[in-house]
């Protein structure tokens, strides 16, 4: 019977494609996995940045406050 012979039948033929498609979804799954977590390390570290440079422009404001405030107390 063509549609069951092992190998080369209907049954193995679709088998086949089956596994190639899922090996193809899944080679494309790993590389939009990959694309993801290149794409999270970049917004971490450009985070990163910006809160050290919040606590830096938070910390000069501090400055000026306690300069402005040590002006005001000398006069």
């Amino acid at each position: 019977d063509s549609i069951a012979r092992s190998g080369d039948g209907a049954v193995a033929t679709q088998q086949d494609s089956i596994q190639r498609t899922i090996t193809s979804l899944t080679t494309r799954a790993d590389t939009v996995q990959q694309i993801l977590d290149r794409r999270k390390e970049l917004l971490v570290n450009q985070f990163t940045a910006m809160e050290a440079a919040i606590a830096k422009i938070q910390t000069q404001g501090a400055a000026i406050t306690n300069f402005v405030k040590s002006l005001q107390q000398s006069s």
